[in-house]
């Protein structure tokens, strides 16, 4: 895999952290421990290149992974491309790389799930029909679907 370079760190030396130990999160899901286990070799990696200890630390929602970055509980995460723009803007995160394979960044499709029987073959059909999104800070599930319908319009 390989990491894609999105951003430098601050310019000013004093807007860098030093902490003893460093904290680290990835993106909340329904069990938790999966993260803490499949990023162990990262924590480790971590580890060596910085010379300090990484914990991992468990967080049970999207507002919870800012909120803990927010308050310097927490230095490096990985957040889902939802919450991204509120961790920027409320905690200020700097995100500087994203996931990938050897020639692009990993990224994901939209589907539109409807009953058999709705009549809704389209993006236009579902004009004026009453639609379920998930979390209010889910790209995938909330923001890029309404992006997307209503660049349709």
């Amino acid at each position: 895999m390989r990491i894609w370079i999105l951003c430098p760190p601050p310019k000013d030396p004093k807007d860098w952290k030093d902490p003893n130990t460093l904290v680290f999160t990835y993106t909340p899901i329904e069990d938790p421990a999966v993260y803490k286990d499949a990023f162990a070799d990262f924590q480790k990696y971590l580890e060596k290149a910085t010379g300090k200890k990484v914990i991992y630390y468990t967080v049970q929602s999207n507002a919870a992974e800012v909120e803990a970055m927010r308050s310097g509980r927490l230095h490096i995460a990985g957040f889902s491309t939802g919450p991204t723009g509120f961790a920027v803007n409320l905690a200020g995160y700097a995100p500087i790389a994203v996931k990938g394979y050897p020639d692009s960044f990993q990224g994901y499709n939209l589907i539109l799930v409807t009953k058999k029987d709705s009549g809704i073959k389209s993006l236009e059909d579902i004009k004026g029909k009453k639609i379920a999104h998930t979390s209010a800070s889910s790209n995938s599930g909330n923001l890029a679907p309404r992006a997307t319908w209503y660049r349709s319009r």
